[in-house]
């Protein structure tokens, strides 16, 4: 759960702008990023319901990629 302090500045009486620091905007920016690819993702599985999957091996393999943490030679 974010945790973040705005500042509220008003105009005329009415709250018209608000603030927050450096580390409460990349708070908020990443969570907003996050619940985009989370909406993605699911809109992909939605669209693949029902549908064979590839497995990441047969991936890998085709497109010459090595699993995370292995060195490929040069």
């Amino acid at each position: 759960m974010l945790k973040i302090k705005p500042t509220f500045l008003e105009e005329n009486g009415k709250a018209k702008f608000v603030v927050f620091s450096m580390k409460d905007y990349a708070a908020i920016k990443e969570a907003l990023e996050d619940s985009e690819d989370a909406r993605i993702i699911d809109e992909a599985r939605r669209r693949g319901a029902g549908k064979p999957r590839i497995p990441q091996e047969q991936i890998m393999r085709e497109f010459g990629l090595k699993p995370a943490g292995k060195k490929r030679k040069a």
